[in-house]
Formats: C-alpha cells, structure tokens, sequence
C-alpha cells in the first residue's frame, strides 16, 4: 500500500474518531440533567462583539457548553484568528441568611475540586429564565426555605476574553423554612454529596479568608454579600 494511501487513511480515522468523540461528550453530559438531555445541544445566545467579531466558527456543541473558534479584530486593531471563545450555561449564586442573621452554606465535594469546599446555594439557568426566580426555585429545593428579601449584587463574566458563562450574585435575606415543607418542597437534582453548615457572620469571613470557597463565584458571592452588609452597618 502506497505511504499516499496510509495517509489517507490515517487521516480519515483521525476523522473517525474526534467524531465519536463529540457524540460521546454531548450526549454524555446530557445524562447528567434531565432538562439538558432534552435540548438539542446549547440554547444559549452566541456572542458577537460589535465591531471586533469577525467571524465565527463551531467546534462543540453540547447541554452544558459550547466552544467556537473566532475571527477577531481586537481594539488594538490586530487581526487574530483562532480564538477560542466557551459559552457555558449561566448560574446564579445565592447566599442565605436566616432570620437570625446567620448563614446556610453547604460543605460538599465536586468533581473538579481536590478537596472538600464550603458552597452557597448554585443553580444553572435555562434559557430565557430569569435569575431571581430560578434562585427561589433553588432556595427552596436545596433547603426548604423562603427569604423575605432578595439582593441582586451584580452580573458577571466568568472570563473576560474566552467567555465562561455568567453568574449573577444574589444574597437571600432572612429566610425561613417552609411550614409542609415535605409536600411543597421540589425535588433537587444535585449530583454532589452535601452536608449544611450553618456561620455567624464573622465565621462567615473568617471561612473566607482562610480560603474554604474553593470555587471563585463561591468566594466572590460570598465577598460582595458581606461588603453589602458592612455597608449598611
């Protein structure tokens, strides 16, 4: 066989199997969610910067992510090909507080942490759903539990030049359990082993700044809530 030939070949098992890849991946991660499962790949919005997007390209589509390589002109005005633009889905993070001003968190395990981490209340959002809504919903499935006020602190970029999805940071005031929370109470879907931790605010800063939110939207939901509550002392 002819070394033309074998090269042929080679590449179209390259082909082959990148191909396979990507099904495996999609509907792989598509198991973890019900709701994932039954999208046709990733819901959200593509992103296009006015004038510096020039064009775009896709490499994966899947439930959780979407991953495209992007012609850009950058603000510098140099032209760059190649880069890799990720939209995860969006989330919104919650910080409770009880009505007796101390804090709900969850120590819990997750696949990309080497370690046990303290977690606020998480939850991805679906398309279109609006991020205070999809935090009760996640309230009361986590923890059974309804706040009396809700404070938005902020809209952010996980990355600010490759994407990573949003998070929005929300802190739940003075919460309470449901009465029949039993019946009432949705079911969670979660997929990590979680234990309640329960912190005096200055045990809540000091868990901060000994590092115990191993996960950055964690520890940045966490900080900005207590900077709102410092200044409203």
């Amino acid at each position: 066989m002819s070394a033309s030939k074998i090269g042929v070949y080679q590449v179209l098992a390259l082909l082959l199997v990148i191909g396979i890849s990507l099904l495996v991946l999609q509907h792989g991660i598509s198991l973890l969610d019900p709701k994932a499962a039954s999208l046709a790949g990733f819901q959200g919005p593509h992103w296009h910067h006015p004038g510096e997007t020039i064009e775009t390209k896709e490499i994966l589509d899947a439930a959780y992510a979407r991953v495209e390589s992007h012609t850009i002109r950058t603000s510098g005005g140099q032209l760059i090909s190649g880069w890799i633009w990720v939209d995860f889905l969006d989330r919104v993070d919650v910080l409770v507080e009880t009505t007796e001003g101390t804090f709900l968190l969850f120590e819990q395990t997750n696949y990309g942490l080497g370690e046990n981490s303290l977690a606020v209340v998480s939850r991805h959002l679906q398309p279109h759903e609006e991020p205070i809504q999809a935090a009760k919903h996640e309230l009361l499935s986590e923890m059974g539990r309804v706040a009396e006020e809700w404070v938005h602190l902020g809209h952010y970029r996980g990355d600010a030049n490759r994407g990573a999805g949003t998070v929005t940071c929300v802190l739940a005031r003075r919460s309470s359990t449901i009465e029949n929370e039993s019946r009432e109470r949705p079911k969670s879907n979660d997929l990590e082993r979680k234990k309640l931790i329960e912190l005096s605010q200055a045990g809540l800063r000091d868990a901060l700044l000994l590092n115990r939110f191993r996960e950055i939207k964690w520890t940045a939901t966490v900080a900005l809530a207590l900077l709102k509550l410092d200044a409203e002392r």
